[in-house]
């Protein structure tokens, strides 16, 4: 493959989904500096579906806020050549299904599974528990724990990836919403129903189930309403057909960790690794990596990462010129053929000596001394007849001035330093002060009149029904940090910043370039 995507190397495609595919990649500087990365790029025919940029975006902003060796490291993400993309570490082994394919429907051992379950805990506490820069629970959910976002590297390392279907549930707008694998879903999951950790957990016990069984709690079925209904059931009927040769410990473990009823779970990541340890010992990280590649490198192949001796990756990554597109040559070609001809035709044409006369005409001249006239006005006929008049005066609703229009009163006013262009929802606005009445998302670009000024982009959340508080997403270019009513709040790009009703001072601030906004949140009446 060796193909050239900004400043990294493509190798080979890793794997395929619905938004995005994978590439294994190496970003090379000068030196001999090599690092493979897995990059992540979004399919061109979801860049053109409303909602996947955001969603694209925000699994990176939640990534970077993790940080554990049991969760995939993200290094960096941006848009190059209208594709947007992620960097992300790479693991030289299997995902988990596909470790589970390699064992030919044979259960994994007890160890191995309390192993990988427990390594998996470890790195869910860490993120539903995570905190953001002000020391306040960020709340995530990964929503969309299976076999198919589990990594188990050859060394025996555990590691959850693809935040993408993460929720913060602070920025939840409303339920309804559901999204995962429909054989990995919680009882509320299926239902539509706000996620909590204990949905994760529950996603947990289903690939647990599945290890130690090998075969699913709930096999894909069509059609699909009838699978969600089968979720929404509970697995009740999945835990009753267990071998009786499994061990108490495990059926018991598994009661609990898929108990439909939320409340009746492990409370808890931390919960539920301590019941991992109390139902079996631990086979250690060696002995994963012992099992992981003898059931995947003599089926498979997996080999370590090799350099490629190419002509290619003996040169710069970054190309030293761009070559010119086919369009904008035929387009100068044109240009030129165009040009050419007009002034040839200029140089060469003959010019006329003299005026040429005008025009004569055969035909005779029109007499003179004609007048035009008019035929005589006539007279209107008007009829005595008799006049009706209709007493009854018809109804005028006027309107009530003690009464205002909901929309008529602005929920919030954003004034901002004279030296930005404002632009609401696409559209030019006049003036250094916006004024939002509708309660729905808004999207607002502050473009900077001189080049030193940073170009910022602010979306506005509306605040859920009984509620008062609006979410801001923010990002700007070059990157700063913020300030909200004199309160460190990050650095863009950042998410889910919540103002309260009143006035409230945002900043953002960098080095020598500084942007005030004021911002006046009006509660409902």
């Amino acid at each position: 493959m060796a193909k050239v995507f900004g400043e990294y190397k493509l190798i080979r495609p890793i794997a395929i989904g619905g938004m995005g595919e994978v590439y294994l990649a190496v970003l090379e500087r000068e030196g001999g500096f090599a690092k493979a990365v897995a990059l992540k790029m979004m399919l061109p025919s979801a860049e053109k579906r409303a909602g996947f940029g955001e969603l694209f975006q925000g699994e990176a902003t939640v990534a970077a806020m993790l940080n554990h060796v049991n969760i995939i490291q993200i290094f960096d993400h941006g848009c190059i050549a209208g594709r947007s993309f992620l960097t992300m570490e790479y693991v030289e082994g299997p995902d988990l299904g596909a470790l589970i394919c390699a064992c030919k429907q044979q259960p994994f051992p007890g160890d191995v599974t309390a192993e990988i379950g427990i390594q998996l805990c470890r790195g869910m506490g860490h993120a539903h528990e995570r905190k953001d820069f002000q020391g306040r629970p960020m709340g995530i959910v990964h929503g969309d724990v299976s076999p198919a976002n589990i990594l188990v590297s050859n060394e025996g390392q555990v590691k959850l990836a693809d935040f993408g279907l993460a929720r913060v549930r602070s920025a939840v707008a409303g339920e309804g919403l559901i999204t995962g694998k429909y054989s990995y879903m919680s009882p509320e999951q299926a239902r539509g129903a706000a996620l909590t950790a204990q949905s994760d957990l529950y996603s947990l016990g289903l690939v647990v189930y599945e290890m130690l069984t090998a075969q699913r709690v709930f096999p894909i079925e069509d059609p699909q309403a009838l699978t969600l209904v089968t979720i929404q059931a509970g697995a009740a009927a999945a835990l009753e057909r267990l071998d009786p040769s499994l061990e108490e410990s495990w059926k018991k473990f598994l009661a609990t960790a898929l108990a439909t009823d939320p409340k009746l779970r492990f409370r808890s990541a931390g919960e539920m690794s301590r019941a991992l340890l109390e139902t079996c010992a631990l086979c250690g990280p060696e002995k994963l990596a012992e099992f992981v590649q003898t059931n995947t490198c003599v089926e498979t192949g997996v080999q370590p990462l090799a350099p490629e001796p190419t002509e290619l990756a003996q040169k710069p990554v970054s190309p030293t010129g761009h070559a010119m597109p086919v369009w904008l040559i035929t387009l100068v070609a044109l240009f030129v053929v165009g040009w050419g001809a007009g002034f040839s035709w200029w140089v060469f044409h003959t010019k006329p000596s003299a005026r040429p006369a005008p025009p004569t005409s055969s035909l005779p001249r029109a007499p003179q001394g004609l007048k035009l006239q008019l035929p005589p006005k006539q007279t209107e006929t008007i009829v005595n007849a008799p006049l009706v008049i209709d007493t009854k005066k018809p109804k005028i609703s006027e309107p009530n001035p003690d009464v205002k229009s909901k929309n008529s009163v602005p929920r919030l006013t954003i004034s901002f330093e004279p030296g930005f262009r404002a632009q609401l929802d696409h559209r030019r606005i006049k003036g250094s002060k916006l004024q939002i009445a509708a309660l729905r998302p808004h999207l607002i670009h502050l473009v900077p009149i001189k080049d030193k000024q940073p170009r910022i982009t602010i979306r506005l959340n509306p605040p859920p029904e009984g509620m008062a508080d609006w979410a801001l997403t923010l990002n700007s270019k070059p990157w700063m940090k913020i300030t909200l009513n004199g309160q460190p709040a990050g650095q863009t790009p950042r998410s889910r910043l919540r103002i309260k009703p009143g006035r409230s001072n945002l900043i953002f601030h960098r080095k020598n370039l500084s942007v005030k906004l004021e911002l006046n949140v009006i509660e409902p009446e």
